[in-house]
């Protein structure tokens, strides 16, 4: 008799896993599960402890340091060693002591202020990595005492009595500035002023408004000549220009406001704008008719305000840029060692196109089409044009006239732009120490400077732009010495003049 099975030992082996408990594979899969979660877990503990750790070292490191610092601050030594350093260092170590405090908490003097908003203006991008390094006012707080300052269009009496307390610890050198004048251009427009609550953008001069839209602002500046010395005395608002007569009355009023300091002006320098010429031309005679009465000589360059001798200079740059702009479109002539020579934009076009090079090398690997191309040239930069008035391009050009690359009357540009990079060299000297070019230093007595000059005049003097024009059809050539041209020899003959005092 067969054996009667069980109705569990009949079911398929699928429906007894989906009836009973459940499966073996998945109480295995949730145990490796729990148990790898475990693990991560107590890792993840492990690593929070030991930042904890580390985290509660550096606290007591940090406590330490405060508690040194405190320490270190209000002993007699240190109070001593900071009272030997400059104020600027002083002012920046004891800036640094309130690290104790949240930034939110910390409060900033004056002077603080003013040495961090001293270095913001010099570089902004500088500002904000030494903010992130050392303690720092924040932008906005330098903005808010910005705005606390009332800087109104005229001479600001303020910066004059700051200037006053100044010069009292100056030493006599120290004492003689330049009195720097420029116009800019401004775009036409008008904004409210919320903190003097009136509206800028009329022609303004301190005492007087204009209904008109002002487009240029004039200032006028102070620097040092054997000082860092450097400050904005004044400045107003104009429209079209300032007048020959405002200019001049502005300039003397100026003069005497920075003279009654303790400072002297030395000398005025600007640019070669038409009615800055007309006035220094004007103040010049002025002064020649009063020596004539006093039977004094008469040949001199400078001007007087208030018996005080003011030698007036043209800017350097500005003179640089003028002549190469000329010689753009003209071709200039001049006597060089009793010959006559030709210096001509054409000849640089012609080592441009010679100068192409092999593996990148060049003779003038500087001069590009951006340097020589009239149409790409950007005329205001004076780096551009010293580029071109250099003695490398000089030598080139020297060297391809000689070598029969190209025309021989080359070396006639050559000589003139070897004449010009001296010049500019002379006239931008910013240390006394040798340069290794050697006008390129400060004017000192028996310095070489002199000697140039004496031999550049006779050279200058004879320069003649050519221009051609014409009249009922036909062409007239002109030789016309420039404006340039003669303010630089008026230049030389002030710096030479000045220099015998």
């Amino acid at each position: 008799m067969p054996l009667t099975q069980s109705p569990q030992m009949t079911m398929p082996l699928a429906e007894q896993y989906l009836v009973g408990d459940e499966p073996a594979s998945a109480s295995i899969l949730s145990r490796a599960t729990e148990k790898c979660f475990k693990k991560r877990e107590s890792s993840a503990i492990k690593k929070l402890t030991r930042k904890l750790h580390e985290m509660r070292q550096k606290c007591k490191m940090q406590s330490k340091k405060i508690r040194f610092a405190k320490k270190l601050t209000l002993s007699k030594s240190f109070l001593t060693t900071i009272e030997k350093l400059p104020d600027a260092a002083q002012i920046f170590i004891k800036l640094q002591l309130k690290g104790t405090k949240k930034p939110r908490g910390r409060r900033y003097t004056r002077n603080e202020k003013i040495m961090a908003l001293s270095i913001y203006k010099q570089s902004p991008k500088a500002y904000n990595l030494l903010k992130k390094m050392f303690i720092l006012p924040s932008k906005r707080c330098l903005q808010k005492i910005l705005s606390s300052f009332q800087m109104k269009p005229g001479i600001n009496a303020e910066i004059l009595e700051n200037l006053k307390k100044q010069v009292q610890h100056m030493t006599a050198e120290k004492r003689l500035v330049n009195l720097l004048f420029d116009e800019v251009s401004l775009a036409p427009g008008m904004v409210y002023n919320d903190f003097l609550n009136e509206i800028i953008g009329f022609p303004d001069d301190g005492s007087k408004k204009a209904k008109d839209i002002a487009d240029r602002a004039l200032v006028f500046m102070i620097k040092g000549i054997k000082s860092k010395t450097k400050q904005p005395i004044l400045f107003i608002f104009t429209k079209s220009g300032i007048k020959k007569q405002e200019l001049k009355d502005l300039l003397i009023e100026t003069i005497k406001s920075v003279n009654s300091t303790g400072l002297k002006v030395v000398s005025a320098i600007c640019d070669q704008c038409p009615t800055n010429v007309a006035v220094i031309r004007e103040l010049r005679e002025e002064t020649q008719k009063k020596y004539a009465v006093e039977g004094k000589p008469t040949q001199t360059t400078f001007f007087e305000v208030d018996n005080t001798k003011v030698f007036p200079l043209f800017d350097t740059p500005h003179l640089l840029k003028g002549v190469r702009n000329n010689l753009l479109n003209k071709d200039a002539k001049f006597m060089l060692n009793g010959q006559e020579r030709w210096a001509k934009w054409e000849h640089l076009k012609m080592l441009l196109a010679i100068d192409v090079g092999d593996d990148e090398i060049r003779l003038v690997n500087k001069l590009t089409e951006s340097l020589i191309n009239k149409e790409k040239l950007k005329k205001m930069k004076v780096k551009l044009a010293a580029q071109v008035f250099s003695q490398r391009v000089s030598s080139a050009l020297r060297f391809s006239g000689k070598h029969g690359i190209l025309p021989a009357e080359c070396e006639g540009t050559a000589d003139f732009l070897l004449i010009f990079d001296k010049l500019f060299d002379s006239f931008n000297g910013h240390s006394y120490q040798d340069d290794s070019k050697m006008y390129k230093s400060c004017v000192k007595k028996n310095s070489p400077h002199f000697q140039l000059w004496d031999d550049l005049l006779p050279t200058l003097e004879s320069i003649r732009f050519k221009s051609i024009s014409k009249k009922n059809g036909i062409d007239q050539i002109k030789y016309e010495m420039i404006p340039s041209i003669k303010n630089w020899i008026l230049n030389i003959k002030t710096f030479k003049e000045m220099c015998q005092l």
